[in-house]
């Protein structure tokens, strides 16, 4: 099995030196339908062979070129096996800092769900904390930080989520946002970074990114993390974004980012493109209709707010 996987990865390797083969390409498309079964063993084979990291890493980088050359066709058949998340993370946790595997972290961004945050332990984020100085490749860090936005979004949920039942005590094992530590007390780091992978947009989880930013310009402790031209950029990205985006909860999350910032203090005192952005809201009121349909009960929260900002602004 194991020759076969080598082989596989040979070929794999082909695709970036004959990028113009066709036939190659179309292969590749042909063996990795859902119906073949050959995504869903070689993740099988991942889960069952957790133990074995050497191997582990081979499969691992398959499963990434896979992923890297037909994400359409690959991740969804990722996401149907409820345990590959979690057997990432524990690939993982057996992994010494200095040598855990970038694509087992690009991987593990592209299968992160919810059920996923349930699965690692602070100490495991702090290990992908630390892992943080050992990765010299750029794409691996990205994914890497991509991962602390998506927990660091989570994380702020289930506190907001126990202050509102009344069961937040500071005192006994609170609930600790560690990647929102992590981005405050390494500001200089993660400033820009943060920023890139807002501006990526959909390729490192926009909508995580942005309710991480906000989640950062609303406490007192971080309201600063970016200056006004970062604002200003945010500010761009958001009206560019909004304009294609069909996704009622990403929408919803670009919607409260222009809210946040228009909140801003440092927005306030050198207001920017407003506008371009009443002139959005309008839109977004005026579209509207049957062959649009209708907005989600958060969206039409979400415009009506900014609305009345404008209203309130007589602007």
């Amino acid at each position: 099995m194991e020759s076969q996987i080598d082989a596989l990865y040979s070929t794999l390797l082909r695709v970036d030196t004959e990028p113009d083969n066709k036939a190659l390409i179309e292969w590749l498309e042909n063996v990795c339908q859902r119906h073949y079964g050959l995504v869903d063993g070689l993740v099988a084979n991942f889960i069952v062979n957790i133990d074995e990291p050497a191997y582990g890493k081979k499969l691992l980088k398959v499963l990434k070129k896979l992923n890297e050359y037909l994400p359409t066709l690959v991740t969804p058949q990722f996401m149907e096996n409820q345990r590959f998340p979690e057997a990432i993370i524990q690939y993982l946790e057996g992994t010494e800092l200095k040598d855990m595997a970038g694509d087992a972290f690009v991987l593990l961004v592209n299968v992160f769900n919810d059920q996923s945050i349930d699965k690692m332990s602070d100490k495991f984020v702090r290990q992908l904390i630390d892992s943080m100085e050992f990765i010299t490749d750029e794409n691996t860090t990205h994914a890497l930080i991509s991962i602390l936005v998506i927990l660091c979004a989570a994380y702020e949920k289930k506190i907001q989520k126990q202050i509102a039942w009344g069961t937040y005590d500071g005192k006994k094992a609170p609930i600790v946002n560690l990647a929102y530590q992590e981005f405050i007390q390494n500001e200089s780091y993660y400033r820009l970074k943060l920023l890139h992978l807002t501006n990526r947009s959909n390729r490192y989880r926009f909508d995580k990114c942005l309710e991480t930013l906000s989640i950062i310009l609303s406490k007192e402790e971080s309201k600063d993390f970016f200056n006004i031209n970062d604002l200003n950029l945010l500010l761009d990205i958001c009206l560019r974004e909004i304009q294609t985006e069909k996704d009622p909860n990403v929408r919803v999350q670009i919607l409260r980012m222009i809210e946040t910032i228009m909140d801003h203090e440092q927005y306030k005192t050198y207001p920017y493109k407003l506008d371009d952005i009443r002139d959005t809201v309008n839109e977004l009121i005026l579209s509207e209709d049957e062959e649009n349909g209708a907005y989600t009960i958060k969206e039409k929260e979400s415009i009506a707010k900014l609305n009345l900002k404008f209203q309130i602004l007589n602007f």
